[in-house]
């Protein structure tokens, strides 16, 4: 068996590190327990400052520094694969002081970067791809975190505009209904609300399909067929 260990570190969203970890086993081709390849997850989400908040100016405490102490910990566990499943966290600002303190400190972890392996997995499984759609914090907004990536590689990214942007902070981070807040389930309010949603833009595409089919109706409309046993309105028009 390899004596390569999977480091995550947790914390950096509520699901975030226990997601990864369901895929890594999801993922493993094993038959026993003790085929499936050795994992430690480390979650201390109070340690680590909000990435948004330090990226827009609203702190001035760099994440980086709390996310290496853990990645100290993984390595004193044995990790020898480190991955951080947190998209903001890869901000330049932030994931280059933790590359540059994680090879200082063990040069034999290999640390995964998140946007480099998305980009990889855009080109090999989406090889027509052209416009990329990016949906991420306003931390990866402001800093064009992906939109430079892409832009990079020779892909066209699209991003929302301000205002659909600041609607998308919003679900990730409200106290009522953001994933932040509760990352197993959408509130039955905000449920209802984006069904009685669905159910208004359905009426509204059939009353608009309908529409168009009547139109299509006048246009088309010829003379009326022959009734049995008499003539249409066509050949009365015609005596």
């Amino acid at each position: 068996m390899s004596d390569a260990q999977i480091g995550i570190v947790g914390g950096v969203g509520p699901l975030a590190g226990i997601d990864l970890a369901r895929k890594i086993t999801s993922n493993t081709v094993a038959a026993t327990d003790q085929d499936h390849i050795p994992l430690t997850l480390i979650s201390i989400p109070s340690s680590i400052e909000d990435r948004t908040r330090f990226l827009l100016g609203e702190s001035g405490i760099n994440p980086a520094y709390a996310v290496v102490s853990i990645i100290h910990l993984l390595a004193a566990a044995g990790a020898t694969v480190i991955g951080i499943p947190c998209n903001t966290m890869h901000a330049p600002p932030i994931f280059d002081v933790i590359l540059g303190e994680t090879r200082s400190s063990h040069p034999g972890i290999e640390l995964v970067n998140m946007v480099d392996e998305v980009i990889r997995a855009i080109r090999n499984r989406y090889r027509d791809a052209s416009g990329i759609g990016i949906l991420t914090t306003a931390g990866g907004y402001r800093t064009a975190l992906y939109s430079g990536a892409l832009g990079h590689a020779g892909l066209r990214p699209v991003v929302p505009d301000a205002e659909l942007q600041d609607r998308l902070h919003e679900a990730i981070y409200s106290r009522e209904f953001g994933i932040k807040a509760r990352p197993d389930r959408i509130p039955q309010r905000r449920q209802n609300s984006h069904s009685r949603l669905h159910r208004a833009r359905l009426r509204d595409h059939r009353t608009r399909s309908m529409r168009r089919a009547d139109r299509q109706l006048d246009r088309g409309a010829g003379p009326c067929p022959r009734r049995p046993g008499g003539a249409g309105e066509g050949e009365k028009g015609k005596r």
